[in-house]
């Protein structure tokens, strides 16, 4: 089963020296994690109780963050990729 903190701050390094953060919030951070780690987003729904629109929101709040940072992650494999290099999923 996984775990997820209530709280996560994925950070990118951006052209200043000191990374930006950015917070996820507990339902943002638990969806990117069962979907970084490959779980199709109807699986992800239906773990974590919610509908699929629900979760599809939910990673465009997270994917909207990150592009803020230009840290866009536009596929499942991005997003993946963004989860494992910020901690939100272990290496």
């Amino acid at each position: 089963s996984l775990v997820v903190p209530t709280v996560y701050h994925l950070s990118a390094l951006a052209s200043s020296p000191s990374p930006q953060l950015i917070e996820l919030r507990p339902q943002e951070a638990r969806d990117v994690a069962l979907y970084g780690s490959r779980m199709k987003r109807v699986a992800v729904a239906h773990h974590l109780g919610i509908s699929v629109n629900t979760v599809k929101e939910y990673l465009r709040r997270v994917r909207r963050k990150l592009a803020e940072i230009d840290r866009p992650a536009t596929t499942q494999l991005d997003l993946n990729r963004e989860a494992r290099r910020h901690g939100v999923l272990p290496d």
